[in-house]
């Protein structure tokens, strides 16, 4: 029936079938059950709102004396066939005229009981007439398998004609100090609650169900009860293996199982082979209910009971004296899953697995259980960096170039990211961020590149070229960039992230050149004096005067310091430090130099005896004066450096 509005709970009302004429088919009275099956268009129509409204009506099956009986039967009788009746609740309420009583219909027969195993199968007996006729058609080839202290229900397979039923197990097998097998009658279930022989598990007995149908047939079944060879459940503490470990495996404790199996670990100790152990994986584990189980990569674990957990366990021990825990290595690479869609999929990360370890004997029978909930843990890809913090400055990398290939200046304007990091991930992927850069108004992807197979350890960064306002500095240069590092695995393992927080590590870093960040200055002072008869012949400006210093402060010679390919021709080869081009000194804004020189270095043998210098000239002076001698450096990044030095020309 359906009910409107749909919160209505039905069940709470009785229902009777009233005909047009306000008459009550009598002795019945119905009761409600909610109807929750998929129903086709043809066969329900109804709606829905915080229930579906549907409800299925019946009556519990009952006896009449015979006077009543007749009066059933002269009363029903009278109603025609085919009249029509309303669903009448509680008298108050009354679905449409749409019932109709037909005529009798043969009372169902009652052939068979059923009761579910130990596993949650079904199993059926066929009933006879008299308990040697039960014994004869069943001989014991069909057993129910139960578990100790477990309740049993039988139940009639054609429920409708069942009118009563009555279990016996006899004495010799029910009596408290054999199997002890306590019965409720009423609600047809039986427990058994001792093992009488623990030596010999799969133990047995006879049980005779009694049933009688509502025709007064008296039919009975005979059941092989066997007692299981489960022996205990036992359930664990939450361990926690961080899969990065070496060697990577974790241990299960055995001495917890057998505390709970108590004066039966003898028993267990007896029938147990170790080899026929079977692991499983699920994903829950819930009022002592295992679910969901998990198709795991055999590879991923191997399990061995063992005495004493290390590397080398290759197999079970063969003493079971010995045997004082579960070992599970892990194998990483191997750590996957076969989804429902038959596709494999790495498992993740931060989950709570329930891992299942069913012990049996020799006959591959179970004898007890124990679960134990397993959190697999990795370091997440913030946690696998570090940067040498002899490289950062005000929270970013000052990465300063270090390429000085001199045919190719664009292509030293790289630097290797894993320099930085003392540890790193070398698979994780690498991006530049997306957010805008100091006064730039680029995002960082806007002003460098990566170059590489999209993993860390091989990718190298770079300042791009096309991004260039000027002709000295692209936009990147000396910006804090952002570089983002994911991987969705940890490392290049199977095992998958759960938590987007996890897979993700930034850093900042800024792109510079050593030089040009540098500086240039007189030695020994704040100005380099010359005298001023020595100027208007020609001043020496040499390395005991003047020095470069990259970023660092680390000193480089300004003067030419190396034997030079051609001395007539001022370049590159004049310079000793390879990420240096070329100086030149440059006039004063007063003019007070006129003229500039440089000399190259001079040698024997292939090998430098007198470093370069500067020759400066200017016309005589009256008083001293101090003047800034600009001095520019080239250096292998095609940068200049540009110092005004500090030049004090001495009247003499």
């Amino acid at each position: 029936m359906r009910v409107n509005p749909v919160n209505v709970d039905a069940k709470e009302l009785s229902y009777t079938l009233t005909n047009t004429k306000n008459g009550d088919i009598p002795n019945i009275t119905l009761k409600a059950t909610e109807q929750n099956e998929m129903f086709t268009t043809s066969s329900v129509n109804g709606r829905a709102a915080q229930g579906n409204g549907l409800y299925e009506l019946s009556m519990d099956n009952f006896v009449l004396a015979k006077a009543q009986a007749e009066a059933f039967n002269v009363a029903y009788n009278e109603i025609p066939n085919n009249r029509a009746h309303a669903v009448n609740a509680e008298h108050a309420f009354r679905s449409a005229y749409s019932i109709n009583k037909t005529a009798f219909v043969t009372a169902p027969v009652l052939s068979k009981v059923t009761a579910k195993n130990n596993e949650g199968t079904s199993t059926e007996w066929t009933l006879g007439t008299t308990k040697a006729a039960a014994e004869a058609v069943q001989a014991y080839t069909n057993k129910l398998v139960v578990d100790l202290n477990a309740t049993t229900k039988v139940n009639a397979v054609e429920a409708a004609a069942l009118y009563d039923m009555y279990i016996y197990v006899p004495e010799e097998y029910a009596a408290s100090d054999v199997f002890n097998v306590t019965v409720d009658q009423a609600k047809q279930t039986f427990t058994v609650k001792r093992n009488p022989d623990a030596s010999t598990l799969e133990a047995w007995f006879p049980m005779y169900v009694y049933t009688i149908d509502i025709n007064g047939t008296v039919k009975v079944a005979n059941i092989k009860v066997v007692l299981s060879s489960k022996i205990d459940h036992s359930a664990y503490e939450l361990v926690e293996h961080n899969v990065s470990s070496n060697p990577n495996l974790f241990k299960i404790d055995l001495s917890t199982m057998y505390s709970n199996l108590g004066n039966d670990l003898n028993t267990w100790k007896i029938n147990v082979k170790l080899a026929n152990t079977e692991y499983k994986l699920y994903s829950k584990y819930e009022n002592g209910a295992l679910s969901g189980e998990i198709n795991v990569n055999a590879a991923a674990f191997t399990e061995y009971v063992v005495k004493e957990v290390k590397a080398s366990n290759s197999g079970n021990v063969s003493d079971i004296n010995d045997a004082k825990f579960i070992q599970v290595k892990v194998d990483n690479a191997n750590a996957t899953y076969t989804g429902s869609d038959g596709n494999t999929y790495g498992l993740p990360l931060g989950t709570t697995y329930y891992l299942m370890a069913k012990f049996k004997n020799a006959a591959d029978a179970e004898l007890n259980t124990i679960v134990v909930p397993v959190k697999f843990v990795a370091p997440t890809v913030a946690d696998q960096f570090a940067i040498r913090t002899g490289y950062v400055k005000d929270d970013a990398i000052n990465a300063y170039f270090y390429f000085t290939d001199k045919a190719s200046v664009a292509a030293n304007k790289v630097v290797e990211l894993t320099k930085y990091f003392s540890k790193f991930d070398k698979v994780a992927g690498v991006e530049l961020g997306e957010t805008k850069v100091g006064e730039t108004n680029k995002k960082s992807s806007e002003l460098a590149i990566l170059v590489g197979d999209d993993k860390f350890e091989t990718t190298t960064l770079q300042l791009d070229p096309a991004k260039k306002p000027n002709s000295q500095f692209e936009y990147g240069y000396g910006e804090t960039l952002n570089v983002k590092v994911t991987n969705s695995n940890y490392k290049d393992t199977k095992w998958v992230y759960s938590k987007t927080s996890d897979t993700e590590y930034n850093f900042n870093i800024r792109l510079m050149s050593p030089i040009e960040q540098g500086s240039i200055k007189p030695v020994g002072a704040s100005t380099i004096t010359i005298s001023g008869n020595d100027l208007v012949k020609g001043a020496q400006i040499t390395d005991k005067m003047i020095m470069g210093y990259d970023y660092n402060d680390n000193g480089y010679n300004v003067v030419p310091d190396a034997l030079p390919e051609d001395a007539d021709v001022v370049g590159e080869s004049w310079w000793a430090n390879p990420q240096v081009v070329k100086v030149t000194p440059g006039q004063d804004d007063d003019k007070y130099i006129r003229d500039l020189d440089t000399k190259p270095a001079t040698g024997k043998d292939g090998k430098v005896t007198a470093n370069g210098y500067f020759v400066v000239k200017g016309e005589s002076i009256s008083q001293t004066v101090e003047v800034k001698m600009p001095v520019t450096v080239e250096d292998a990044w095609g940068y200049t450096k540009v110092e005004k030095v500090s030049v004090t020309i001495k009247k003499n």
